[in-house]
């Protein structure tokens, strides 16, 4: 089983969530693998070191390639985000629910409002915050919201290359405030760091 793991580590990008509804399980996915080559969805229990794996990510139509970590919502279910698939292939945010053995699909992204999205969501005030790293008006990226209870989604910032563009992580927040970082843009354009106020949008 060791071994089974190992390889699992060398051939998939993935990620494990410890904030699981099930506290002997932890569930995280791969960026490839499955009967499509487009990632999955397993969990680990650590008591029996074995891997399950729970969905397979499937053709363009749906979601597929998650470069990130999956959020718990306060509902019990997990969710995350893709970065290619759905109606425009730009990705889409889903759920997943480790009870019912449920996947669904909330939101495609359409390219205007953000695409490629690498990072994970993070929940607050019962909203979920999260970055693109393409799309946007300049195709540079965006930082959006998502109301997972009204299924509203709200692009919030078109990243630039002047503010910093092509984020690849995810956003992090202190107090109200959140803070992330680029991959390029800015003076030199090796990347800024910046901070963002989701109440007032500066």
């Amino acid at each position: 089983m060791k071994k089974i793991i190992l390889l699992l580590l060398i051939a998939c990008r993935f990620t494990l969530s410890a904030q699981s509804p099930h506290a002997a399980q932890l569930y995280g996915m791969t960026q490839y693998g499955g009967p499509e080559h487009n990632g999955s969805i397993f969990h680990f229990t650590p008591q029996t070191k074995a891997v399950t794996v729970d969905y397979n990510f499937q053709t363009i139509v749906k979601g597929k390639l998650p470069k990130c970590e999956m959020a718990c919502g306060n509902n019990g279910k997990y969710y995350g985000i893709t970065t290619a698939g759905g109606a425009s292939d730009s990705g889409v945010i889903f759920s997943w629910d480790s009870t019912t053995s449920v996947y669904k699909e909330y939101y495609d992204f359409t390219g205007t409002d953000g695409s490629d999205a690498r990072g994970g969501m993070i929940l607050y005030n019962n909203k979920f915050y999260g970055m693109t790293n393409l799309g946007g008006t300049y195709n540079m990226g965006t930082i959006y919201e998502w109301d997972f209870t009204s299924n509203i989604f709200t692009k919030k910032i078109d990243l630039d290359s002047i503010n910093g563009k092509n984020p690849i992580g995810s956003l992090t927040l202190v107090g109200s405030t959140f803070y992330g970082f680029t991959n390029s843009g800015g003076t030199y354009n090796k990347g800024v760091l910046f901070e963002w106020n989701q109440t007032t949008n500066i």
